[in-house]
Formats: C-alpha cells, structure tokens, sequence
C-alpha cells in the first residue's frame, strides 16, 4: 500500500522547513559544499531551477557537506531531486547517490540505484538505513522501479526513544508518495547523530558505464516533518 501525501508540504510554509542543509546551487558555483569534484552548471537544475549537480558515471565522485556541529536531535528528513536518464550502464550494476553519516557509522542512511538483470532502463532505487539489531545490520526498503523524468525522493529516519523500545522510523518516498514505512526500527545506539551528508556517485559497481547523473536541491532537516517539492 502507498499513501501519496496530500497536505501542504512544510515548503511553502517556511523555506524547507528549518533545514540544518540547504544546497541549491542557484550562485552557479560549488560554494555550498565543503568539498566537490563534481560540476554545477545549467544543463543539471532540476525542478525548474536555474543550476545543479552533474556527476560523471564513469568515476567516483561526490559533493560533501560537513556539520559545523553534529546533530542529536534524533530525527533526519533528507530530500534531493535526481535525474539519471543520462546515466547509462548495463545489468547487474549499481551505485550509491546519498550517504547521510554520523560521528561513529559510515552512514546511517543510504540511497542507492541499480539495473537488475532482464529489468527496464533507466533501473531501480532502494533507501537504507542501518539498526542495531545484530546479524545484518542494515535495514533496506524494496526495489522501486525509476521512470524516464526526474523525481524528488526524501528518506526519513527517527532514532529509538530509548534503546530495545523497538520504535524509531524509517519511511521512503518517491515523488510525494509513501514507499515504505517502518515504525518499529531498532536504532538508538547506531542513530547517536548526524554530521555528514554525501551525494553523487559513490561505491560504484558498473559495467560498460558513461554519461552523468543530475542531482539538486538537496535539503536537510532534523525537525521530523515532511519536506515535499520545491
């Protein structure tokens, strides 16, 4: 079952809702960023914007956003606009566009895009996050299937009250709909905080990979609210 969202979304309320990150690119420069080797320029704004990211396919390579200090409010909301029709690779290739990391854990958040062998172009996108529960440590929603446009996508995690009350949160979503939703997430030693966010195209495995992803207005919050479109 999806749930499309249908009230106003915090947008147009106040810019972005608080955000603890805002990266727009609209100064046409890498400004925003504390490093980048990627490219801003016109050809990559999405949602009708003036600038955006552009990442090759064929290298690793990231923009990165330090915290001046890390956040402990035990809620993150993280929405960006992705466009991969110019991406190409073939099957059984994926690759991550989104690590959110805290202090201790490589990333407490993860988005990641895959083709799946005898699937449709452009491929699929997954959320991650990671749980304390032992065994396998990382939390995934399913494969949802990318179409030819660009999309807004947001990931969406709560820490633990406490830890073993089995109810922190882990929600997906794709264009204003609800993908996944988990409430019953097991987190609050591996959620401690949030200081780092990366984007474009990282732990690549690809074969026969060319052209670029477009990624833009990446937005941040810790407030738990839902962020929506530009």
């Amino acid at each position: 079952m999806t749930t499309t969202i249908t009230t106003t979304s915090c947008t147009t309320i106040a810019r972005d809702c608080s955000p603890i990150i805002d990266i727009d690119h609209e100064d046409g420069t890498e400004s925003e960023y504390d490093s980048f080797d990627g490219l801003v320029n016109p050809a990559s704004a999405l949602a009708g914007t003036n600038y955006g990211s552009l990442y090759e396919m064929t290298v690793e390579s990231y923009g990165m956003k330090v915290m001046d200090s890390s956040s402990t409010e035990g809620k993150l909301n993280t929405r960006l606009y992705i466009d991969t029709r110019n991406a190409y690779y073939e099957d059984s290739s994926a690759y991550t566009i989104l690590q959110l990391k805290s202090d201790i854990f490589e990333y407490i958040g993860r988005i990641e895009i895959s083709l799946i062998t005898g699937f449709v172009y452009p491929g699929f996108i997954r959320a991650h996050t990671i749980k304390d529960d032992g065994g396998i440590p990382i939390l995934s929603t399913p494969q949802y299937q990318l179409t030819d446009n660009e999309h807004y996508i947001e990931h969406y995690i709560v820490r633990e009250t406490y830890d073993g009350a089995e109810d922190g949160k882990f929600y997906f979503y794709i264009d204003g709909v609800e993908k996944y939703k988990n409430d019953a997430v097991q987190n609050y030693n591996t959620f401690s905080n949030f200081s780092e966010l990366k984007i474009g195209v990282m732990d690549r495995f690809m074969t026969n990979e060319s052209g670029a992803i477009y990624i833009d207005e990446i937005v941040v919050n810790d407030i738990g609210e839902y962020i929506g479109p530009v």
